[in-house]
Parts: structure tokens; sequence; C-alpha cells
């Protein structure tokens, strides 16, 4: 046996059965290791694919197996009030839960845990108390709401404090009034005991599910970017759509890695950060390949239209294909820790196209194809050194180091009528305290789902509370059907307890990816958890069903008529903020070291920027029609600028390889005014300047730089023109603005 290769575990378990002094030949003790060996492989297989490299499996079952030990224990005691109110208090700490390093989850399950143990008790001493009670209600929402602006450390805080204190109220006088203060606390502090000591375990793990996740993203939009090859003029108008909303997907993703590697920087202060810094650098290269993914030489559907070889052009979208893909591969070796190869089919078709490309120097968009295949070349070749780092574009050379701005300034941000933060702070608790009033009113049974689906529907923005209405609505509807239907069907205790722990697995599986499904599920665990303490489970459906409708109708006429905030309002600004931005990043390109810390820094905020202001054109969509004003300017805006931050970043993704030239940074200047005047144009306040940039200079200058185009071989002067056309049409649009002024 001493061949035989065994975990830990299996050795023990082995050892256990030689102990019985069983009469076993030496050919069944190998048989039997053989079969037990391929059973641990098996069981091994199975937990990488369906929840090591799934972090919303892995979280939805750490959730259901610490419940599970709260819950069974206490429903064979017989106190069945025990284990569901230790399960709520579960539900809240999870879902307060934030991406941290361990001393950050900590300090944020600690405040946590003082939160849950202050709006319960809060609740159980003043709900004789209605007006004490409806105006502690609204005055703790509004000062939770905006302390969760403060950092993103507590954002998940105190949501989760907002929604024990409703879980309370659900509760409240059914047992001695400091039975929740206790349980509820006591729920969360097990849960986030037991999540803390397996963050402990690695440390870095849910930053590098952040990483996985946004690299997913940046693979989903190089998927739609090669279907665009070859395109015709309106599959290029959709998939340019496609890309905004990937795009966003992205950007919100890279956002989200550099607020848990704040947070870490944080909490580590001086302390050391080895283990964060090649997590830093696949940041960094995210950013990097982003940069690439985003850029564009030519418009596809000229591309296509002006092509020779249109095999040469699925080639180029076999390509990125294969990029797609083997991007993924490497989100897995992230989340596996292990070492990332280069795929051979992404080898081999670099090559076919490369040979392609070398055949078809006749083209007359062979310059930008050349430049699209060498910026492909150039993905592959960091995919390739990913784990290298000498190998991978330069980084910033500082430490890293963190310097949050100051509570002052952040209180005072958040202290102003403009900011979403304080409009929805004021709006959601003036809804939840009518809700409260209407409960009390018409002393409503079970009457607190209506503040608790006020919170979950009332969103910062109208289009996220329009959705969130109907999927709560659908989603509480479906969920009764089914919880009804799987009550009669397994009606015991036990039947119960696995309905209950099905159906909290599936609301955490699904909750981070489609609100609809959760919601069904966590209706089910409600049917459930009454159907455990009371038997009336299905009976108070009825109530639960009324009072979904009435406090999404009550969240929907909040976000309506309280403070509204339409998309139109901002355009003029998010256009500013957008070009100012772009303008910063292409202004670091040429007269900076585009591999410095300024230089990340501008490209993705000249990325966020973008994504804001396409975000406020798709809002528009499911808008009130007599509130969708400057839509087609929306429109228009949203793909110019999308555009020219597209060329933009190809001029960024070749300097490296191709840097300017002198003729090529004059040119760059040129462009510069041209964009300033765009900006003075678009500003809220316009500044007059002694020599304006006009249309017809701009033409002129434009149609010169055809002319020179045609007698150069600069591959540069092609992201130029483009850049240069782009800036003509916004100059264009702009000035048609201040017309309508």
């Amino acid at each position: 046996m001493a061949s035989e290769r065994f975990y830990r575990s299996d050795v023990i378990f082995y050892v256990l059965i030689r102990g019985k002094s069983l009469p076993l030949q030496t050919s069944m003790n190998k048989l039997l290791a053989k079969t037990y060996n391929a059973f641990i492989r098996q069981l091994r297989r199975i937990w990488i694919d369906c929840f090591w490299t799934h972090p919303d499996n892995l979280w939805a079952l750490k959730v259901t197996l610490a419940i599970a030990l709260m819950l069974i224990p206490c429903c064979l005691f017989g106190e069945p009030f025990v284990g569901c109110t230790l399960a709520l208090g579960a539900v809240g700490a999870a879902l307060a839960e934030n991406d941290d390093h361990p001393l950050g989850r900590m300090r944020s399950l600690a405040v946590t845990i003082v939160s849950f143990v202050i709006v319960s008790t809060s609740v159980e001493l003043l709900k004789d108390y209605p007006w004490l009670f409806g105006i502690g209600l609204g005055a703790t929402s509004f000062i939770l709401i905006l302390l969760g602006g403060l950092s993103t450390r507590y954002q998940g805080v105190t949501f989760g404090a907002l929604l024990v204190s409703v879980y309370a109220m659900l509760g409240a006088g059914i047992k001695p009034w400091y039975y929740q203060p206790i349980l509820l606390p006591l729920g969360g502090l097990m849960y986030g005991s037991i999540s803390l000591l397996l963050l402990s375990l690695r440390p870095y793990r849910l930053l590098k599910e952040q990483l996985v996740v946004a690299y997913g993203h940046l693979a989903d939009y190089l998927s739609v970017k090669a279907e665009l090859f070859p395109c015709t003029k309106d599959e290029y108008k959709a998939g340019r759509t496609q890309l905004a909303e990937r795009n966003i997907a992205v950007g919100r993703g890279i956002d989200s890695c550099k607020d848990v590697i704040y947070s870490c920087l944080d909490v580590l202060g001086g302390k050391s950060t080895e283990g964060l810094a090649p997590l830093y650098h696949q940041w960094i290269l995210l950013q990097q390949l982003h940069e690439r993914a985003a850029s564009t030489h030519q418009r596809y559907d000229v591309l296509s239209r002006r092509c020779k070889h249109p095999l040469l052009l699925e080639g180029l979208g076999q390509y990125l294909y294969c990029l797609s893909e083997a991007i993924r591969h490497y989100a897995d070796t992230i989340i596996m820790g292990e070492r990332f190869a280069l795929p051979a089919d992404l080898r081999w078709t670099k090559e076919v196209v490369g040979h392609q490309l070398e055949e078809s120097t006749d083209d007359p968009e062979y310059a930008a194809l050349s430049m699209l295949y060498s910026n492909l070349s150039r993905i592959s070749l960091l995919l390739e050194h990913a784990d290298d780092s000498h190998h991978s574009e330069p980084v910033p050379v500082e430490t890293l180091q963190y310097k949050p701005a100051s509570l002052k300034q952040r209180l005072r941000a958040l202290f102003n009528e403009n900011h979403p933060r304080f409009r929805h702070a004021v709006r959601l608790s003036i809804c939840l305290v009518a809700g409260y009033a209407l409960v009390e009113a018409f002393h409503m049974n079970k009457g607190a789902w209506v503040v608790l689906t006020i919170l979950f529907v009332c969103q910062q923005s109208y289009v996220a509370t329009r959705q969130r209405l109907f999927e709560r609505i659908f989603g509480t509807f479906v969920g009764v059907a089914l919880g009804v239907i799987w009550a009669h069907l397994l009606p015991t205790v036990a039947g119960q307890i696995v309905l209950l722990l099905f159906s909290i697995f599936t609301f955490f599986y699904w909750v981070r990816k489609r609100y609809t499904y959760a919601v069904v599920f966590i209706t089910m665990f409600v049917i459930a958890a009454f159907n455990l303490q009371t038997g009336t489970g299905i009976a108070v459906m009825t109530y639960r069903l009324l009072d979904t409708l009435l406090g999404s109708i009550m969240a929907f006429l909040a976000v309506r008529y309280i403070w509204p905030d339409w998309q139109y309002r901002h355009l003029q600004q998010l256009m500013t903020d957008a070009i100012t931005k772009t303008l910063r990043y292409f202004n670091t390109i040429y007269e900076n070291d585009v591999r410095g810390a300024a230089y990340y820094h501008n490209r993705r905020t000249a990325h966020q920027a973008d994504n804001a202001l396409a975000k406020a054109w798709k809002g528009m969509h499911a808008e009130p029609k007599k509130k969708r004003k400057l839509q087609r300017e929306a429109y228009a805006l949203t793909y110019m600028h999308h555009s020219l931050l597209s060329y933009v970043s190809a001029l960024g993704a070749h300097y490296y390889s191709k840097p300017l030239t002198a003729e090529d940074i004059e040119t760059c200047r040129y462009i510069t005014r041209v964009i300033e005047q765009v900006q003075h144009n678009f500003s809220p306040t316009p500044i007059k300047t002694d020599h304006p940039v006009t249309i017809d200079e701009v033409k002129a200058w434009n149609t010169a730089f055809v002319k020179q185009l045609s007698t150069t071989d600069n591959h540069n002067m092609v992201i130029l023109y483009n850049i240069s056309k782009v800036a003509a049409e916004l100059l264009k649009e702009s000035i048609s603005k201040n017309r309508r002024r």
C-alpha cells in the first residue's frame, strides 16, 4: 500500500478500515483503496466545478449550512421560533456582508451585531408607541442610508440593520420582548463568525472572486465584438448598443475590484501587502486588456464594406472569440491559484490570421486591419505572460497606498440636496414612515410586509424601482404558488425544514443574478418558516400578496413623485464630465508617460464617465414618456462619445509599441483645441474664448488631413483622423445645442 497516494483524511479513513482486522487479502485492500481514491477525486471535481469556481454557489452553500446548524437542533428540541429567528439574523448578516480583508470584515461584523441589537431592541420596546416608533423608523432609515455612503464597507451593514428591524417587526409580540434582541444578533454573530473563520483561511478569496467576475464581463465584451466581423451598418448599430451595455458591466467590475483593494489597504495600513500585490497586478492587467478590448481603429461596418478579403475579417472575428475564451480560462486560474497557459487554439488562430494579413497588403483598409491585428496580438502576449509581471507592460512604480477622503469631506458631499444618496435617504424614510402609518391606521395583520416590500423595492432611481416592482410582485405570486404546493406535498416538520433550506440556498444563489427568482424562493422560505413556528404558513400568504402589492405601489409612487430625478436633467452635466475626463485621458497619452499612475487613473475615470452617460441614455427608455426629454440628443451624444473614447483607447493601446512622432503630437494638440471647444459649449456655464474653433475650420482641417493620409504610412495618423472626425461631429452637436438653449 506504500505506493498509493492519499490525502490526510484518506489515510485516517484507511487506518480505521485496517484497524478492524478484517480478513481481507492484499488485492482486496488495493481495490478498496483504488475505489475510494476514485470516489474522493470525483467529489473533489464536483466541489471545484460546482462550488469553488462559482462564488455565488459557494456563498449560498455557506449560508445554508450555517442556518442548518442553527435551525435543525432547535426544531429537534421543539423550539422552531428560536431556530427561525436565528436563521433570519443569519440572513440579515449574510446580506450585510462586504467583500473585504478579514480585519475589515471583523470590524464590519462588530458594527453589524451592535446595529442588530439596537434596532431589534428598539422595535420591541417601541412597538406599543406608534408615534415614537414612526419617528424612530424615519430617523433611523435616513441616518443609516446616509452612513452607508461614507464607505463601501458599511453599505451592506446599514441595509442589513434596516432589514433586521423589519424582521423584528414581523416577530414582535410572539415571545417575551428580550427574545429577538438576543436571537437576531446571535444568529448574525454565528453566521458571521463562520464566514470570518473561512475567510481568514484565504484572506484574498473575495478579491479573487471580484476579479473573476470582472474578467468574465470582459470576455463577454469581446464575444459581442467578435460577432461584428463582418457586419452591416444596422448590425454595427445594434452591436454598438450591446457593447456599451457590456462596457458598463466591465467598468462596474473594475470599480468593484478597486473598492476591495482599497478596503484591504485601509485595514492593512503599514502591514505587509505581499499577498495583495499579485492581485493588484491582475487588476492592472485587467485594465490594460480592457483598454485594448475597447479600442476601435475603424468602424467595423466600414471595414466590412471596404475590405476585399472577407476571410480575413472572419478570421479576426474568430481571433476575438478565442481571446474571450482564453480570458475566461485565465479567470478560472485566478480562483484556482494555478498558472495560466495560453490555449493552443488561440496560438493557431493568431498564426493563421497573421498569414492572411500578410497576403492582404493590397487591401484599402490594410492600415486599420494591421493595427487591429497588432492590438489583438498584444492581448495574446499579455495573457501569455500574465503570471510573469516582468513580461507585462510596466505598472505604476508607486507602492500600494490608500488615502481616503477625510470624514468631513465625505459628510459634506453626502449632505447635499443634489446628491443621489441624500435624495434616496429622504425618499425612502418618508415612504417607510407612510407605510408604517398605513399599517397602524388599518390595523393590518402582518402589515410589516408592507414596510419590508418598500425597503426592497424603493431604489435610488426610477428605472431600478420600476424594475424591482414587477420583479417583486411576480416573484411573490409564483413563490406563493410553489410554496403552497410543496407544503401540501410535504406537510411534515422534516419536509418544511427541507423546503426552508432549499429555498434559502436558491435565494442566495439568485439574489445577485436575477432578483425575480430570488423573490420566488424567499417567499417559499417565509411559508416554511411560518409552518414550522405556527403551522399558518399558507394562511398568511394572502396577507403577504396584498402587502406586497401595496408596498410596491407605495415605493413606486415615492420615486415617481417625491423628489423625482429624471435623466434628462443630468444629461448636460454628464456630457461635460465625460468630455472633460476623456480629454484628460487623451492629453495624458501624448503629453505624459502612458504607464504612470495618473494614466491608469485618467483612463479608468474616462470609462466611468462614459458608462454614466450610457446608463442615463438607457434609463430614459424606462421613464414616463413625458419625461423622456432630449432622448434623441442623449443617444447621439452617447454614441459619439463612446466612439471618441474607443479611438482614444486605440491610441493609448498602440502608444507603447508605436510612440507618437512630433507631427503626431502637433495633430493631437489641434484635436485638443477642438475637444476643449466642445467642452466649453456643453458646459452649463459656457466660457467665451478669444479664438473659438468653428465648424468650417475643422472641416477644412479634416479635408487636408485626408489628403495627408494618402501619402503617409504612419498608422497612428489613421487613429488620429478618426478622433478628429468624431470631435468634429461633437462640435457640431454642441453648437446646435447652444442654439436651442
